[in-house]
C-alpha cells in the first residue's frame, strides 16, 4: 500500500531527481506533474490519486493514477483520449474524475488542457507563416563589392570636384559668356552661309568660263 506522507518526506524534504531549485521557487521535471511545481498537492509520486493531461502528436490524453495499480508501475497510469472539442473533453474529465479525485485536481487538468490547446493553435499559425530565409554570403564577394563601392565613390568624387571647379571658373569670368541660341534661327544662319558659298562657287565658274572665251578669241585673231 502506498503511503503518501512517507514518500513526500523522502522526496519533498530530502533528495528527488525531478526537483529543480531556484531562488524564488522549486520546480518539478516529472512529465506527469500537472502544474510543474514541486509541492505535496502537485507531486505525482506522493499522491495515490493523481491525474494529468499530456499532449502526444497534437492529441491530448487524460492520465489517471490510482493506488490499486501502484504495485504494477507499467500499468500505473490509465490513458484516456480526449475529444477534439473542448466542451466534450471537459465532460470526459468530469465523468472520469468526479467523486474520486479532488476538485482542485480536476480544475488543474481542465486548465492544463486549455493551455495545451492554445499553444497547439499558436504553433499551427506560426507554421503557416512565411519565415525569412537565411542566405550565406561569401567573404570574397563582400570584399569585392566593397572595393567596387569605394571605386565608384572615388569616381563620383572626381566628377563632383570637376563640376565644382568648372562652376568656380565660370563665376570668376575665366570663360567667355555662354549664349543659348534658338535652334530655328541657328538653322537659318547655316542655310544662309551655305547659299553664300554656293553663289561664290557659281561666280568662280562663270569667271573661269569667260576667261576661256577670251583666250579662244585671242587665238582666232592671231590666226
Amino acid at each position: 500500500m502506498q503511503c503518501d506522507n512517507v514518500i513526500w518526506d523522502c522526496c519533498g524534504k530530502l533528495f528527488c531527481s525531478y526537483k529543480s531549485k531556484f531562488k524564488t521557487t522549486v520546480l518539478c521535471k516529472n512529465k506527469y506533474n500537472v502544474t510543474g511545481l514541486c509541492t505535496k498537492s502537485n507531486c505525482p509520486l506522493a499522491n495515490g490519486y493523481y491525474a494529468t493531461i499530456i499532449e502526444d502528436n497534437e492529441k491530448c490524453y487524460l492520465y489517471l493514477k490510482t493506488p490499486e495499480r501502484a504495485n504494477t508501475p507499467a500499468k500505473m497510469w490509465e490513458k484516456i483520449k480526449l475529444d477534439a472539442n473542448t466542451v466534450e473533453a471537459f465532460k470526459q474529465i468530469d465523468r472520469s474524475m468526479k467523486n474520486v479525485y479532488k476538485e482542485y485536481l480536476i480544475q488543474r487538468c481542465k486548465r492544463r488542457l486549455c493551455r495545451i490547446r492554445e499553444y497547439l493553435q499558436k504553433s499551427r499559425a506560426l507554421a503557416e507563416k512565411e519565415r525569412p530565409v537565411l542566405v550565406t554570403e561569401s567573404k570574397k564577394l563582400a570584399k569585392r563589392e566593397s572595393s567596387r563601392e569605394i571605386k565608384a565613390l572615388r569616381a563620383a568624387k572626381i566628377t563632383t570636384n570637376l563640376e565644382q571647379e568648372l562652376v568656380k571658373r565660370l563665376k570668376s569670368g575665366y570663360y567667355s559668356e555662354i549664349y543659348n541660341f534658338n535652334k530655328a534661327q541657328f538653322d537659318e544662319v547655316l542655310d544662309e552661309a551655305n547659299d553664300q558659298n554656293d553663289m561664290l562657287e557659281d561666280l568662280e565658274t562663270e569667271e573661269f568660263s569667260e576667261d576661256e572665251i577670251l583666250e579662244e578669241n585671242i587665238e582666232i585673231e592671231d590666226l
